[in-house]
């Protein structure tokens, strides 16, 4: 008996015997080119009986897996249409290749651009861009298209990953089990696992799968993390009676999986922090990395703005605490009302409506390069998203882009250590940002929203002033249709928008937030196991219908009425 350790990605225990799993390597004869306009005609047809396999196996697997299925399979039928990979391949062509190599250096050219990038999304997508590149290859030498788990059902399928397709084929033949060396826990075969409600364990050695023969018995334990390789009879007993137990009980929701709805929409719930001591709260309660790490702790309270040295410091050891992923850094977002290193206005009536978030770091920009220095130092050798708040206008997005480049510069020059793969992203704060979001959009790589700002500014009362603070309604349908416009205009520019603010991570207005489309929740770290808890009860039909209404309601107390019904409907009020 051997026991081998990985993550356990979805819960329950398997038992059955192991089933290895190699994909096929589709081996290309040698093949004179003919025609160019043959070549190109045999290439169109590859890639038609590729789109007609994608979208059988799409009807297939939404039967089981429905909007999951819609999802996963979306990157693969964008890359069959892709003009940057099947432009290249008609190019090799008209170079006089024939088509199965033409294709073929067009994808390993495609894939070589993103094999040195240590990312987890992108991960995915070279699993998408391989089985494509497979698919395409077997249709032009008219192979069969693949149907790798035909004989699984009752086995554990032993594998060292599984690609998008390959994971929502076992939709069809679902396994009792998965035991994989690669993939995350946010990874399409563990959305899928999770889905199928599939015992699954990732992060096996590969060498120690390799000694894994078919037929092995195996027990695969998506709780612990374990695998029990020929389990001594006095174990098999034990985890059989383990098995019992869990298909009898019904175990509370466990924060320590990704969100994800009753449906199985993956929604992303992150942390957003206020100072680095509440990663610790946060990982506990199930956060899936750090949408916001905000840096206004280091700059209150002192007579001078932070060095970049000290900045760096403290950058670095939050980093040091997290997992991996991208991690967004949020530049200084305070304003000047409080206790911060710059010149007071004393004459500002509105402090809300004066110097704060980039009005703020582009007033002083010696603070603004070097705190962007230190973020970049801090975050050498990870993925980095930095987070430009408050901004308004096309003018502020380019400057603060702009400075941000000749921070990069410096380092480079300098020849100092600091952070490649950096994506950017805007705080939509205010009305005129969101009103005018649809000319930033493009400049940026994300959207991130503050619900609490956007209600303060929308309906001008101040959150904490107990004078006004009864007239902040995050669920007015004023606020709610301009939050339904920013992310309208984002998913038409193909971006992501997330939220964040304290209510946020109300379930009321959680629920309708998801039901206008938001892609993830970046939140306090008290809140998230509840928002992870009350996700995986919401369907997104039912939410989306639910948003439908709310926005033609006359004002915000029919929609706290509508909400509230809503949750006790499904038990969660």
């Amino acid at each position: 008996m051997r026991v081998l350790q990985g993550i356990g990605v979805s819960r329950g225990i398997a038992i059955g015997p192991a089933l290895i799993y190699r994909p096929p390597e589709i081996a290309v004869p040698p093949r004179k080119a003919g025609p160019v306009a043959q070549e190109l005609e045999r290439l169109e047809s590859a890639l038609d009986r590729a789109r007609q396999e994608v979208e059988a196996l799409h009807a297939a697997a939404h039967a089981v897996l429905r909007r999951e299925a819609d999802r996963l399979l979306e990157a693969q039928s964008l890359l069959l249409e892709d003009p940057g990979l099947v432009d290249r391949a008609r190019a090799w062509i008209q170079n006089g290749r024939a088509a199965e190599a033409a294709w073929q250096e067009a994808v390993q050219n495609y894939l070589a651009i993103f094999a040195p990038i240590q990312d987890e999304d992108l991960e995915a997508r070279v699993a998408d861009l391989r089985e494509v590149g497979q698919r395409v290859l077997a249709a032009l030498i008219e192979l069969p298209p693949p149907a790798p788990f035909a004989v699984a059902r009752g086995t554990i399928l032993v594998a060292t990953m599984l690609g998008p397709a390959e994971a929502l084929q076992l939709a069809a033949q679902p396994p009792l089990g998965l035991c994989l060396a690669r993939g995350t826990p946010t990874s399409p075969v563990a959305t899928v696992a999770r889905r199928l409600k599939l015992p699954a364990v990732i992060g096996v050695s590969e060498s120690a799968l390799q000694l894994i023969d078919n037929g092995t018995t195996l027990v695969v334990d998506g709780t612990t993390g374990t695998v029990e390789v020929e389990p001594d009879g006095e174990t098999l007993a034990e985890y059989r009676r383990r098995q019992e137990l869990l298909r009898a009980a019904q175990p509370a929701y466990d924060v320590s999986l990704p969100a994800q709805t009753a449906d199985g929409w993956r929604v992303d719930v992150r942390a957003d922090l206020e100072q680095p001591q509440e990663w610790l709260t946060a990982f506990s309660g199930g956060a899936e990395g750090v949408g916001l790490a905000r840096s206004d702790f280091l700059f209150r309270g002192r007579r001078t703005p932070p060095d970049e040295e000290e900045q760096m410091a403290a950058y670095r050891q939050l980093l040091e605490q997290l997992p991996p992923g991208r991690v967004g850094f949020c530049t200084l977002s305070a304003g000047l009302e409080e206790d911060l290193p710059f010149p007071a206005e004393p004459e500002a009536r509105n402090p809300l409506l004066g110097l704060r978030g980039i009005r703020l770091s582009l007033s002083y920009l010696s603070a603004f390069r070097e705190q962007l220095r230190a973020i970049l130092r801090a975050g050498a050798g990870r993925p980095l998203l930095i987070v430009f708040p408050m901004v308004e206008t096309s003018a502020e997005l380019r400057a603060a882009l702009e400075w941000l480049r000749r921070a990069r510069e410096d380092l480079q020059k300098a020849g100092v250590a600091h952070a490649e793969d950096v994506r950017t992203a805007l705080l939509l704060q205010t009305p005129l940002g969101v009103l005018n979001v649809r000319a930033l959009v493009g400049e940026v790589d994300l959207l991130l929203l503050d619900v609490d700002r956007l209600t303060e500014y929308l309906l001008a009362c101040d959150r904490h002033n107990l004078r006004v603070a009864h007239l902040f309604r995050p669920l007015h349908p004023a606020v709610l249709r301009l939050i339904s416009d920013a992310i309208h205009a984002a998913h038409s520019a193909g971006k992501r928008l997330e939220v964040c603010g304290e209510s946020a991570g109300y379930p009321a207005v959680a629920a309708l937030l998801l039901g206008l489309g938001v892609d993830g929740f970046c939140l306090s770290p008290e809140r998230i196991p509840a928002i992870k808890a009350l996700l995986s009860r919401l369907s997104i039909p039912e939410v989306q219908h639910l948003a439908e209404k709310a926005v033609q309601q006359p004002g915000a107390p029919e929609v706290e009425t509508l909400a509230e019904g809503f949750l006790q409907s499904i038990g969660a009020a």
